[in-house]
């Protein structure tokens, strides 16, 4: 534990790259596993009135991967921030480094999405010069459906000063702090797209992907803000705290698990937006890892998966549109999953090597120049 570099209390970084990993393959487990009865079900049962599979349920329950790297996200953003004691112009270039930061590496992951296009034969310039610069800025995700939540993320990040502001107002408590939480959730929920539907804004919607964005943002809003409070209050270190058997610990963490399952499968197919993701995200993250924390190979394994976990999803999709379509149909959904993960985690692997090797190989140019110049 020692070894281990604390962002939060008690909150290690490997307890948030645990999480990421989760995360990453319940994102795989949504994008793979079928939605319907088209596919052949693992096991079918009446479940809401309706007669679903687990591996629907599983598949539906899957999209909280978007609330849970939210969550992640803002807490992490906020534990950084906090640590460096940034502000004023130190804090925007911060922020701004980071939205950098972000587009270089999606930009590689979409060079290699483009290639993969080219030798599939499909059109690099779909749509026009200008729908291939609105996904090239992640304006737009025409070209991949999975790149949609970079848009909402990067004006999430840009808002951070907001967030941090209402966090540290005088008389913060994590009460209230909930209660606004929840008042926003609900105007992502109900209010904004009735706004959305009655304005001229539902006109422009379409043509205009900026309010898309905007939508998302909003969405979205709640669950960064949770992690930002997280972060300020340092709870996910005190509900740690409460634990001081290891035992009860695990079983409380499997049986959270199990609850945030049985309870957002309530929801039935309802559109995430009306789902409290943010509620079911947070404790999720505290059940997974207390759950998987300190156990042998599962703990690092899920570590790895998490440091990889951008790429893979950025790079996910070229298995699923590119290399499973002409796989055998009899190999099963079981292995559609596991390809995905590898094939993802390989991209990502070599693609950090590559970094890491242009990375010092400048070094030793610049190196080389400095010395030669003082020659």
């Amino acid at each position: 534990m020692s070894n281990e570099k604390i962002i939060s209390g008690g909150w290690t970084r490997e307890c948030t790259q645990i999480a990421k990993g989760v995360a990453i393959i319940l994102m795989i487990l949504h994008h793979t596993l079928p939605s319907s009865l088209e596919l052949p079900a693992i096991l079918s049962f009446r479940f809401l009135e309706e007669i679903v599979t687990i591996s629907v349920l599983i598949g539906r329950f899957g999209k909280l991967c978007v609330a849970i790297f939210t969550v992640l996200s803002g807490y992490g953003i906020a534990c950084s921030i906090r640590n460096k004691a940034m502000e004023g112009d130190e804090l925007s270039f911060s922020l701004l480094a980071r939205v950098k930061k972000m587009y270089f590496t999606f930009w590689k992951a979409f060079a290699i999405f483009a290639a993969a296009r080219v030798l599939a034969g499909d059109a690099l310039f779909k749509g026009g010069i200008k729908i291939f610069f609105m996904n090239f800025f992640a304006i737009s995700s025409d070209y991949c459906g999975s790149w949609w939540f970079l848009g909402p993320y990067i004006g999430l990040v840009l808002l951070y000063p907001f967030f941090k502001s209402f966090a540290n107002r005088k008389k913060a408590s994590v009460t209230t702090d909930l209660f606004w939480i929840f008042i926003l959730w609900t105007f992502g929920a109900y209010v904004y797209p009735q706004l959305m539907n009655h304005t001229l804004m539902c006109e422009y919607s379409v043509s205009m992907p900026i309010w898309w964005l905007l939508y998302w943002v909003v969405q979205l809003s709640a669950s960064f803000m949770t992690g930002v409070v997280i972060a300020r209050a340092d709870l996910f270190f005190q509900w740690k705290n409460l634990f001081k058997n290891r035992v009860i610990y695990k079983l409380t963490s499997a049986t959270i698990i199990l609850i945030v399952f049985v309870a957002r499968s309530l929801h039935g197919n309802v559109p995430e937006t009306r789902i409290p993701e943010f509620f079911y995200a947070t404790w999720f993250i505290v059940g997974s890892v207390g759950l998987v924390k300190d156990m042998p190979f599962i703990s690092r394994l899920f570590c790895v998966l998490g440091n990889h976990s951008t790429y893979m999803w950025l790079l996910h999709p070229i298995v699923l549109y590119y290399i499973l379509p002409y796989m055998p149909n009899a190999i099963g959904i079981i292995q559609d999953i596991l390809l995905v993960v590898v094939f993802s985690f390989a991209m990502s692997w070599l693609l950090k090597k590559a970094e890491t090797f242009f990375r010092q190989f400048k070094q030793k140019l610049l190196n080389l120049i400095r010395t030669s110049s003082h020659l």
